[in-house]
């Protein structure tokens, strides 16, 4: 499977070979006499998208120029830029006949047209997947080679096409930018047919071999949802599978929430390999907690009193499940008998504190513990880590103000 190579230009009957003029820019088409509507002059204001529409389609003749409409549209939204948005809504309402003969067109003018509002390519990427999905899909992989942009539209149609033809799909996402690649690839996961497990194996390997996506994730969040008690003795009896990033935690957190915490527990017993089985224990540890936060500790204590690492799994999942809430379970990890436990408890909530509540009620928090406890000492080392994730101090800052 060869990746296109825009370099070696368009897919034929897509797009202008390379003696057509340099693509349009919306500084450009005042300026670019060869660009000028047949029409002649266009009035400063056209409010009434039907008659935008009716401008497009006169432009959509027999000898119709995709330079021509690219310069129609850049102008057209310069002029009115709503009433381009309504008339593109109406063209894609037209009969099939007339779609046929005017969305090919705008798409390919989209391709000339690197500056256009992302409403538009979206408006025309969706009504031409809807009329001939294999030809959009593949002009989505020219616009997106060629302007080198990630309109997440465009993309998502290259997953759409791997539910009816996915060879082609994964021919089209090998030739795409990395951005725009790994957005198809999110877009697969929620496209592509799951009858045979072991094909799906072989598809994340050939797609993804270097994790750049979620796809993996994805697609076991789906298999939870579609296939959950197959996927689940799949991966059992087959440990290479179990070893696909997001297979066991999102399969894990579907066996809580559908078959309850205890069964969850005994199907992770199951697992051959102590590394998955670990992983897969701290998933449901983590999805357990959103379910009932008592009851998901108290377990962590009776199982693994001399060493409750775990329950930092329980309060991060707590804290993921009630979003902005994380300081309502800081009474919660106080209270817990087991010093160790009660540290990494609170450790857990630490970050999430920082980002939803800031740094100074964080530190009243953190003040408030005995001086010299185990607690104590693990919120203050946490949150000297925090802060040493660059990404999530900007987060921090932006929302609280500079931290001394």
């Amino acid at each position: 499977m060869q990746p296109l190579a825009a370099a070696n230009g368009p897919l034929p009957g897509r797009v202008p070979d390379a003696s057509t003029p340099h693509r349009v820019a919306a500084t450009d088409v005042k300026t670019e006499q060869s660009l000028t509507s047949a029409s002649g002059s266009l009035p400063l204001l056209t409010p009434d998208p039907n008659a935008i529409k009716n401008r497009i389609f006169d432009n959509a003749g027999p000898h119709r120029n995709p330079w021509e409409m690219a310069a129609l549209l850049t102008e057209l939204s310069g002029e009115n830029p709503d009433g381009l948005s309504d008339a593109l809504i109406a063209i894609g309402k037209e009969a099939l006949e007339t779609r046929r003969r005017i969305l090919p067109l705008l798409a390919e003018a989209l391709t000339l047209w690197p500056e256009a509002d992302g409403r538009y390519v979206f408006l025309i990427t969706n009504a031409y997947a809807e009329i001939d999905l294999p030809a959009a899909a593949e002009w989505g992989a020219i616009f997106l080679i060629t302007t080198n942009r990630s309109d997440l539209a465009v993309s998502s149609l290259q997953g759409r096409l791997a539910e009816v033809s996915e060879d082609q799909a994964l021919f089209l996402i090998a030739s795409l930018p990395q951005k725009a690649r790994r957005d198809a690839m999110n877009s697969v996961a929620y496209h592509i047919p799951l009858g045979d497990l072991n094909h799906l194996m072989q598809v994340w390997s050939n797609l993804d071999p270097q994790g750049i996506s979620t796809f993996s994730k994805q697609l076991f969040e789906r298999l939870g949802m579609e296939r959950l008690d197959e996927t689940a003795a799949w991966l059992v009896a087959t440990p290479e599978a179990a070893r696909i990033p997001g297979a066991i935690s999102s399969i894990s957190q579907a066996l809580v929430s559908n078959n309850g915490p205890q069964k969850a527990m005994a199907w992770a017993d199951s697992l051959s390999d102590a590394n998955t089985e670990a992983q897969a224990i701290t998933a449901i540890y983590r999805e357990w907690a959103k379910l009932s936060l008592d009851s998901a500790s108290l377990d962590v204590l009776s199982v693994y009193g001399k060493t409750p690492q775990l329950m930092a799994d329980v309060f991060e999942g707590a804290a993921e499940h009630h979003g902005s809430g994380a300081a309502m379970q800081w009474d919660a990890a106080r209270s817990l008998v087991n010093s160790s436990a009660r540290a990494y408890a609170i450790s857990a909530l630490i970050e999430p504190m920082l980002v939803t509540v800031g740094p100074a009620e964080t530190k009243a928090k953190i003040t408030a513990l005995p001086i010299h406890s185990l607690e104590r000492d693990a919120a203050e080392l946490m949150i000297q880590a925090v802060y040493q994730s660059a990404a999530t101090l900007k987060q921090i800052e932006n929302r609280f103000g500079k931290i001394e």
